[in-house]
Order: C-alpha cells, then sequence, then structure tokens
C-alpha cells in the first residue's frame, strides 16, 4: 500500500530529512534506516504496510562505526548489519569520498566521518594513491571520478 505522505530524503552525510527539516527523534531514524529497500528506479522505506518512496542524494547505506578484528575489519551499516569489509570493494573518489561495496556487491555504503578517519588511518597516500595497511598486507584504494 503507498500512501502519501511528507518527502522523505536522506543526504549524502546520512541526514534524514521531512519536507527539508531535518529529522532529530533517534527511534525514527533507525526505524527509517533499517527500513530502507531497493526498487527498480530508487529506494522506498518499508515499514509494515506502509511503503513510502525516500530521495536517496548519494547513498542509501552509510557506514557507522569500523572495527579491526583478528577474523578481519567489521563495518557497522547505518540500517544496523554488520558487514566485514572486502577491501577490493573500496573505492576512493572526488573530495576524499570513500565507499565500499556491501550487501553481496548490490549497494554501495559511503563512510561516514569517523569510521571514514579511523580506517583512513591505517592506510597512506602517497604520489595520488592511497593504500591501506592490515595485518601485513596492503591493499591499493581503487580511484575513481564517480565511485557510485
Amino acid at each position: 500500500m503507498r500512501l502519501d505522505y511528507e518527502k522523505i530524503s536522506l543526504d549524502q552525510h546520512g541526514t534524514l530529512r521531512s519536507d527539508g527539516e531535518e529529522i532529530t527523534h533517534e527511534r525514527t531514524i533507525e526505524t527509517y534506516l533499517k527500513s530502507i529497500h531497493p526498487t527498480g528506479d530508487g529506494y522506498e522505506i518499508r515499514i509494515g504496510l506502509e511503503v513510502r518512496p525516500i530521495e536517496v542524494e548519494d547513498t542509501a547505506y552509510f557506514v557507522k562505526r569500523v572495527q579491526f578484528l583478528d577474523a578481519g575489519i567489521e563495518l557497522e551499516m547505518s540500517d544496523g548489519t554488520l558487514e566485514f569489509l572486502e577491501p577490493g570493494t573500496l573505492l576512493y573518489g572526488p573530495e576524499g569520498r570513500l565507499v565500499v561495496r556491501i550487501k553481496s556487491a548490490a549497494e554501495s555504503a559511503r563512510f561516514l566521518s569517523a569510521p571514514y578517519h579511523e580506517l583512513l588511518s591505517r592506510g597512506e597516500y602517497v604520489q595520488g594513491v592511497w593504500t591501506l595497511q592490515w595485518k601485513d598486507r596492503e591493499y591499493g584504494l581503487e580511484t575513481r571520478d564517480d565511485p557510485r
């Protein structure tokens, strides 16, 4: 059932808005972020029988936390799921935009500020190339003009 509601949007920094006003209620934010689903031409929020379109400015998912574990680098996603980082799926784009492929490489997630700095603190930037060091290995970050 699709109902007419206010316009919901998600900006490039992970901020949810309703008719342009920032949503600040934590439970609403958590519920919306956990309820985003891809459609053929965008995204929607599904809560029970209600379906609301959501305008996504950049990515529908965000990396909220990075944890360096013996098993690998664990990423906490904005939808509450956990994923292990596949370093080969990291893409470094213009203006410091860092994204990773998630959900079996079906989606992209943008790193929020704290996990971005945490991950790149383990790396090195030399002559225009980022290299991530982890467990005695180095992973080059692919650089693209538009890493979607």
